[in-house]
This record gives C-alpha cells, structure tokens and sequence, in this order.
C-alpha cells in the first residue's frame, strides 16, 4: 500500500470514529439536555432518576457540562449537586 493510500485510510478512519463519537453522544439524555440548557428535560430526566453520572464517548458527564456552561441553576439541582466529578 503506497503512502496516498495509508493516507486516504487514516482519513477515512479519523472521519469514521469521529461520525460515530457524535452518535454516541446522543445516547445520553441528561448530557444533550444540560448541553441544550434545556432545564425543563434536565428536570424530567433527574425526576425518572436517570444515572447523573452516564458518560459521554470522551468522559464528560452532564456536571461537566453545567461547569461549562458555569450554569448555577443547574448545578445546584439536588440531583445534580450529588454527583461524581472524577473524569
């Protein structure tokens, strides 16, 4: 395999991985509310109890995501004050 073509398939890999990066984080509710400061779904979604501390693919939770955005509305929610900041 010539060097073009190692290239052209580390290209289409990297393009690959990072398509489905974006799927995947989809996948966690809580983080696209929090990230969408959708304070209504964040609020629906800690009432149904969902895990608080589900990852996105790269270990972002939905608290790193308020400390982000440096949202205090969202961060002093009871649910969200509890938990886990270690990624």
């Amino acid at each position: 395999m010539g060097l073009e073509s190692t290239r052209l398939v580390g290209w289409g890999t990297l393009i690959a991985l990072s398509l489905t990066g974006s799927a995947a984080a989809s996948d966690v509710p809580l983080v696209a509310a929090v990230k969408s400061r959708d304070m209504a779904a964040v609020q629906a979604l800690l009432t149904e109890l969902v895990d608080v501390n589900t990852p996105q693919p790269d270990g972002a939770t939905a608290l790193h995501w308020v400390a982000n955005q440096d949202d205090t509305g969202l961060a002093t929610l009871p649910s969200m004050s509890h938990t886990s900041f270690h990624s």
